[in-house]
């Protein structure tokens, strides 16, 4: 049964009653007298104790024999029972609450804990094996200290510490754990369970996503994107001015020049190029204009030249 079942729980928290009672206060007259029977129990060879452990949350504990309640009969309650005179001078029967608990499996785990760090300490100080946690405790070792020696108090503090854990460590592994199954959440802890949930459900689904860029390149270059850092990375552009290629148009020398946004544009370069096959002509030396009778040369120049016609030409021309 559950400790609770006691309806003066709360007389027995504060200690201000000795007694458990199954019945409200109200009702104990109906099946209870006013007096008081003088006995002494343990007595008799019918008497049993029954002993249940409950932890601060009102759990029952399991005890080394695997139940959860232990019967003390007779022949042994007196080793666990025994009377006192209390203060108003009455006789009450006192129980061995350690010595009980010891016998049920139970133990005082933090007097465990002093109890091997002091062991482990004294071990230390004395040049044995003071790991508590190996089968070499307690025995001989190697000489760690020795009289009227100075030695490092850090080294020593770190040390102790260290004992201290692994006293901690090995006696709380040696606690039995049980499961305790709680049919209704405590209400400080719904709102989190609730959204540890609701979180867990949301990560359970997962879904694709792409994402993609459109970027204007005037002359089709490669733009690179680097999405795993910060986005993708800025095209670089050659600036404005650059000389990129030369080509020919005609016997026209022409240069692309870059425009500063990806793209290029052209500009005359040189006229009549030698680069683009332009050859100067050659120009030779004529003779001096005139009219003559009888034979004479005749002459016309334009644009520097001069040419010359011979005299049967120039009577030609007459004769015309």
């Amino acid at each position: 049964m559950s400790i609770k079942k006691y309806t003066n729980i709360d007389g027995l928290n504060n200690k201000t009653s000795n007694d458990g009672h199954f019945q409200q206060a109200e009702d104990l007259f109906i099946i209870s007298k006013s007096e008081i029977d003088t006995t002494d129990f343990g007595d008799c060879k019918y008497d049993v104790m029954e002993i249940s452990v409950y932890d601060i949350n009102n759990n029952l504990l399991p005890q080394k024999s695997g139940n959860n309640v232990a019967y003390i009969k007779t022949d042994d309650i007196k080793n666990y029972m025994y009377q006192i005179i209390n203060k108003q001078g009455l006789k009450e029967l006192a129980i061995d609450i350690e010595k009980l608990l010891k016998y049920l499996g139970f133990t005082n785990i933090r007097t465990k804990i002093f109890t091997d760090f002091k062991t482990s300490i004294e071990y230390y100080l004395t040049n044995k094996y003071y790991d508590i946690t190996q089968s070499t405790f307690g025995k001989p070792s190697n000489i760690r200290f020795e009289d009227y020696d100075i030695y490092d108090f850090n080294n020593i503090l770190n040390e102790t510490q260290n004992i201290l854990y692994k006293c901690v460590d090995i006696n709380l592994k040696s606690l039995k754990r049980r499961d305790i199954g709680l049919k209704n959440l405590p209400k400080e802890f719904a709102i989190t369970e609730l959204q540890k949930q609701i979180k867990n459900n949301l990560d359970s689904f997962s879904t694709y996503s792409e994402t993609k860029r459109n970027v204007y390149s005037p002359d089709g270059t490669l733009t690179i994107f680097n999405d795993t850092n910060t986005g993708f990375t800025e095209p670089t552009y050659i600036v404005r001015g650059t000389l990129i290629k030369t080509m020919c148009k005609g016997y026209d020398q022409y240069g692309a020049y870059a425009d500063g946004n990806g793209g290029t544009y052209d500009e005359l370069i040189q006229v009549n190029s030698s680069i683009c096959g332009y050859v100067i002509p050659d120009i030779g030396n004529g003779g001096t204009g005139g009219d003559t009778g009888g034979g004479g040369t005749g002459g016309r120049s334009r644009g520097g030249g001069s040419s010359g016609l011979n005299g049967d030409e120039y009577r030609n021309d007459n004769q015309k």
